[in-house]
């Protein structure tokens, strides 16, 4: 991004770099209650995302929100590896 894209960013975050790590974590708990309350079952990509050996980085795109092609592949493998949380 160049400087005045970040600056956009940075300013729709809120100056806070911090807000969008506190987004998804609010926006996957809310996705597990949801699960719970209609005892569906969850593929669990976070972990996938969390347990990743490597920068980061390397798996969004340049908006540092959105999986890149390399993201996109590792969703595939978790949704492929059938990494089910099941619900009771």
């Amino acid at each position: 991004m160049n400087d005045e894209q970040k600056s956009n960013v940075l300013f729709w975050l809120g100056h806070d770099v911090g807000r969008i790590s506190r987004w998804h974590e609010d926006y996957n708990n809310s996705l597990y209650e949801i699960a719970d309350s209609t005892r569906t079952d969850v593929i669990d990509i976070t972990t996938s995302f969390e347990s990743f050996e490597g920068d980061i980085t390397s798996l969004y795109c340049h908006d540092g929100i959105h999986p890149n092609a390399s993201g996109h592949r590792l969703i595939a493998d978790a949704i492929t590896c059938y990494d089910i949380i099941h619900r009771s």
